[in-house]
């Protein structure tokens, strides 16, 4: 019989199947039987599949959970948190976590092959870690540029044109693209527009298409099942914090 791993879900969008389909890869060759646990399971239901499966390792997917990691719900079972906010993680977890400021970094890189001099970056509707690390990393990295950056003020009518805007997601620029329409402000000769995910569903049906960051989902999920896969073999190993980054724009 497989050893059975469970992979714990927090969303439904793509980047969560880039995740499992990365996971299911590695679990594939390490002769893993791979069961998933939906997003809205609660904690009592959590426990209950725990004493049914008696998994060998968990990966707890936390992309869109807040607070702390939960410990203690997973207490003598090896377990890797993937996308866990490193600010409020156990000290000592095992984590695979979004490199956010290389998004940010990428995306500078492409505004900055055009003549373009001002930008803004216009953040997720909830404060979230690695949204405000991309707001950052975007702003220092136009400054070193030379180049001006504007603190995002809520209004597409009040900034300068034309002006280059990073997003913390597809679905803000989305967001951000429709409201430009509606006041008659041109894309891209007054606003060009970077979003992050590549989701098609998004990018592929804007007008104009976004341009978008893809960050490199697949391989998070394979990173997490590697990284479970060390805990079991040795659950007293020490093992830091591993990141993963875009691939390309």
């Amino acid at each position: 019989m497989k050893p059975t791993v469970l992979i714990f879900q927090s969303s439904q969008d793509l980047s969560w199947r880039d995740k499992l389909d990365g996971a299911y890869v590695f679990a594939k060759g390490a002769g893993w039987q791979l069961h998933v646990i939906a997003a809205d399971a609660s904690t009592a239901e959590i426990r209950k599949t725990l004493r049914q499966w008696k998994p060998v390792g968990c990966i707890v997917e936390r992309g869109m959970s807040l607070g702390r990691n939960p410990v203690a719900l997973f207490a003598g079972i090896p377990t890797v948190y993937l996308d866990q906010n490193p600010d409020t993680a156990t000290p000592g977890a095992a984590m695979v976590c979004n490199d956010s400021a290389a998004y940010a970094r990428l995306a500078a890189r492409e505004f900055l092959e055009t003549d373009v001099r001002n930008f803004t970056y216009i953040p997720y509707e909830t404060s979230t870690s690695w949204c405000h690390a991309r707001g950052k990393a975007f702003a220092s990295a136009i400054r070193r540029a030379g180049r001006r950056f504007v603190p995002w003020n809520g209004s597409l009518e009040q900034l300068p044109r034309p002006c280059g805007i990073l997003c913390a997601e597809d679905s803000v620029a989305q967001t951000a693209m429709e409201e430009a329409g509606r006041f008659g402000i041109r894309i891209p000769e007054d606003l060009m527009f970077i979003g992050i995910d590549n989701d098609p569903m998004i990018c592929e049906h804007t007008n104009p298409p976004l341009t978008s960051v893809q960050p490199d989902f697949r391989r998070a999920g394979y990173m997490a099942a590697e990284m479970l896969a060390r805990r079991i073999a040795n659950p007293k190993a020490r093992i830091s914090c591993v990141k993963y980054g875009p691939t390309a724009i």
